[in-house]
């Protein structure tokens, strides 16, 4: 059965970082775009640190909903 979860808080709290570290991923070649939504669509997390006085962003992967 397919499924969908919302991105957690913290993606939806900063949409600027969250959509800059996308961009970047995609260009490293780590996320490819697909033409179809997959049979199961996790949530996104952001972890924001500081280092050296400077915010420092991380997507993580939930998959502590549903994995298959």
């Amino acid at each position: 059965m397919p499924c969908e979860f919302p991105n957690n808080a913290t993606v939806r709290n900063n949409p600027d970082a969250t959509e800059k570290l996308i961009l970047d991923y995609l260009q490293q070649g780590v996320l490819r775009r697909v033409d179809h939504k997959p049979h199961c669509v996790n949530p996104l997390g952001l972890v924001t640190k500081l280092v050296n006085g400077q915010e420092k962003h991380r997507l993580i992967f939930d998959g502590s909903r549903s994995v298959f």
